[in-house]
């Protein structure tokens, strides 16, 4: 495999100050040592430490000729996946996408093996804990890691660490930026009022790019005017807070952009929102949200990020309180927060309550059937947009005096933005799928989410760039007693998950939506979750959990559920105990169980249940019998409306080691070698494992042990980089009695 050079270097700084000290002591660090060096930088939120960090990629980057890596280890409050990170980092450093292991623990491995030796220097910016960072640490080869985060340095620091203060900016150097960001001529025109700014700024870098930024983007204003707006009562702390500093920006957006800013204060999100979500949220069209995100990024507020816009922690913390404050001051009531006081007339915006609303069930779109055990639809409610002039504009979209109106609404259009884009997937990813029938009776599923994705491949990226959201969404119903909505997505989702594999993610919703389907009385909803979880347990080949978590949706009292879920559940909780079963090589008990799910798919009469049933069970039949399931499984498949290429390449392989127990290799070898075709084209890392051994048995018997040593060896690095850890087990085995 040909090692990559990765060099991800961000641009630099162009107004970059100071830090001189900093960087002259980072630079002192490095070594030509074998070992690894932390450097760790700590200080207030937007202090700089990041563009501190990526000034040392700048100045010392050809120090480390293997390579530069910068990591992102936040989405907004939340923190990334780590194993997504990894996923990152290894196609960076030269890995194929399709050839990284599903596991956490395996791309960790890769990663160690990867770096192993190499020279790197790596930034992993916004860390919370150690924790993340030893998953991130490259392998000992005289490599420069840089922390940035919020927590102490010696919480950060692992190993051989050095931790640096990014403290403000020296005297001097707060001015010198103020001068590159609005000009030397206009700050001489008014010393005084520049002398107010850098007093109120207090040297921080965040505050001083915020307020120069409103200085330079009008020129005709004067700056003495900028700083009394700023001032807020004639007075900033002596130690400017980043609430204030926010404040001033905000004080100078448009109602469009205040709209946006305060929508990314919400809860329910991760902290980035595309256009088209915040377009659906606050009800504008698409061309005014991208302007409104363009005013937000011009003043530093937002991050224009993948069709959208990320704005980080502390702004959205600033974007949930504002409105409060606001709120305070139209009663007349001075508010006072981090030492600053805020009248209506200085702030014109409305705004929305501290921390986001409790929404009530009653004003959700979806809920809890708890007699049927499913879920149904709630009735949307109508929306009225209007003006009313004079900067204050009570619409759906639109501020309005009353905050908590306000949060609810948004809110309340995120969630059906969301939910129609996830129901709208699962139609095209899973068409077959019974349980949007059995469990939402009464809703629409004929389309997605306008203009989002109109096929398969669409819907799977639009829910990779949507992630983040989906976890915070989910955890936010959660927290506010809407765990039915949770409950709701884990079923839609389970077909994304269940290919792309972002375990981690479903792992966390399923609990939260058995926790509510349990305390709901939803029999239904929680056997089909305990399923879910069965099959996740399954493809981390985590067995004793998988056959738990089956037997618990069978144990489920189902005399309750409609006739046809009922069947349904109980055979879907079967087919996935079988394969656990299996797996496990209870081959017995597993025959058992499989030739159950038999029966009850013959009951439901569902022609492609039929088949997937025969295929199961065909894996631990004679070959005699399993060959004529495996032929029923095939004539349906084929004859299918939808996609079953990869179910018609597992009866190939089936077929072929059914052969080989019947002393056919000869008439077995085409069909594995057609399987092996189609789960590589596809991608089906684990699947192609499973022909290549069955391939190496077939050649074993014909070209002999050299053929097959290959296969069983391809084999085994598939397992091995998956950590499926007892089928790797098996490969070495068949490697050992070749070899002997």
């Amino acid at each position: 495999m040909q090692v990559g050079i990765p060099r991800q270097i961000p641009p630099r700084d162009g107004d970059y100050v100071d830090r001189e000290e900093v960087l002259a002591e980072i630079a002192r660090l490095v070594t030509d040592e074998s070992d690894n060096r932390t450097v760790v930088l700590k200080g207030l939120p937007k202090i700089g430490k990041t563009a501190v960090a990526v000034e040392v990629m700048h100045r010392l980057w050809e120090r480390f000729p293997d390579g530069q890596l910068f990591c992102e280890l936040s989405e907004g409050d939340a923190p990334r996946s780590v194993s997504d990170i990894l996923q990152n980092l290894l196609v960076a450093l030269g890995d194929s996408a399709t050839d990284i292991p599903d596991r956490p623990d395996a791309r960790h491995g890769r990663y160690l093996t990867v770096t192993r030796g190499r020279k790197l220097l790596v930034v992993l910016d916004g860390a919370v804990t150690a924790a993340q960072l030893r998953w991130l640490r490259p392998a000992d080869g005289g490599s420069l890691v840089v922390v940035t985060g919020r927590a102490s340095g010696t919480d950060l620091g692992i190993g051989a660490t050095t931790v640096f203060e990014v403290d403000r900016l020296r005297a001097g150097h707060s001015r010198e930026l103020l001068a590159r960001m609005v000009g030397a001529d206009r700050l001489a025109a008014e010393p005084e009022a520049v002398r107010r700014v850098l007093a109120m700024c207090d040297d921080v870098p965040y505050a001083l790019r915020v307020i120069g930024t409103l200085i330079r983007n009008h020129p005709s204003r004067p700056i003495a005017m900028t700083t009394d707006l700023l001032r807020v009562d004639g007075r900033w702390s002596v130690a400017l807070k980043l609430p204030e500093i926010f404040d001033a920006a905000y004080s100078s957006l448009s109602t469009e952009a205040a709209c946006c800013y305060r929508a990314l204060g919400s809860r329910a999100h991760s902290g980035w929102l595309s256009i088209a979500a915040l377009a659906a949220v606050l009800e504008m069209s698409d061309d005014e949200i991208a302007w409104a995100v363009a005013e937000l990024a011009e003043l530093h507020l937002v991050q224009e990020k993948a069709n959208g816009c990320r704005a980080t922690s502390v702004v959205r913390v600033h974007a949930r309180t504002v409105g409060a404050r606001v709120h305070s001051a139209s009663s007349g009531v001075d508010s006072v927060d981090g030492g600053a006081r805020m009248s209506l007339a200085e702030s014109p915006h409305a705004s929305s309550a501290e921390g986001g609303p409790q929404v009530s069930r009653a004003e959700g779109n979806v809920w809890m059937d708890s007699a049927g055990g499913g879920i149904r639809p709630s009735p949307a409610g109508s929306v009225q947009r209007g003006s009313t002039g004079g900067g204050q504009v009570v619409s759906a979209g639109r501020p309005s005096n009353s905050t908590g109106e306000e949060w609810s609404r948004w809110e309340q259009r995120l969630i059906r933005y969301y939910d129609s884009a996830f129901a709208g997937a699962d139609v095209l990813l899973a068409p077959a799928r019974p349980w949007r029938r059995l469990l939402f009776p009464g809703q629409d599923f004929s389309a997605p989410v306008a203009g989002e994705f109109t096929d398969a491949s669409g819907a799977r990226a639009w829910l990779r760039t949507h992630l983040g959201n989906i976890a915070a969404l989910s955890a936010h119903q959660f927290d506010s007693g809407r765990g039915d909505l949770v409950a709701r997505w884990c079923m839609l989702l389970f077909s994304f998950h269940e290919k792309d594999k972002h375990l981690d993610t479903m792992r966390a919703m399923h609990e939260q939506g058995l926790a509510q389907s349990k305390r709901m009385g939803t029999p239904a909803v929680r056997c089909l979750l305990h399923i879910q979880l069965g099959f996740l347990h399954y493809w981390l080949r985590e067995l004793p959990e998988s056959v738990a978590r089956f037997r618990a949706a069978l144990a489920i009292d189902r005399t309750g559920f409609a006739p046809e879920a009922a069947a349904q559940l109980e055979a879907s909780a079967c087919e996935g105990l079988g394969l656990a079963l299996l797996a496990r090589g209870e081959t017995d008990q597993a025959r058992d169980i499989l030739r159950r799910n038999r029966t009850l798919a013959a009951a439901i009469a569902d022609p492609r249940r039929i088949a997937l049933a025969a295929l199961h069970s065909a894996k631990v039949e004679d070959p005699d019998s399993a060959l004529a399931l495996l032929d029923t499984a095939a004539a349906t498949f084929a004859t299918s409306d939808f996609d079953e290429t990869e179910n018609l390449a597992k009866v190939r392989m089936w077929r072929g080691r059914k052969l080989i127990e019947q002393g056919e290799p000869t008439a077995a070898e085409p069909l594995l070698t057609e399987a092996l075709s189609v789960m590589r084209d596809r991608r089906r890392r684990f699947d192609e494992a499973e022909v290549l051994m069955a391939l190496g048995d077939c050649l074993l018997t014909q070209a002999g042990s050299l053929a097959a040593r290959d296969q069983y060896q391809a084999a085994l690095t598939i397992y091995s980089e998956l950590r499926f850890d007892e089928s790797a087990r098996l490969a070495q085995t068949r490697l050992r009695d070749i070899a002997d």
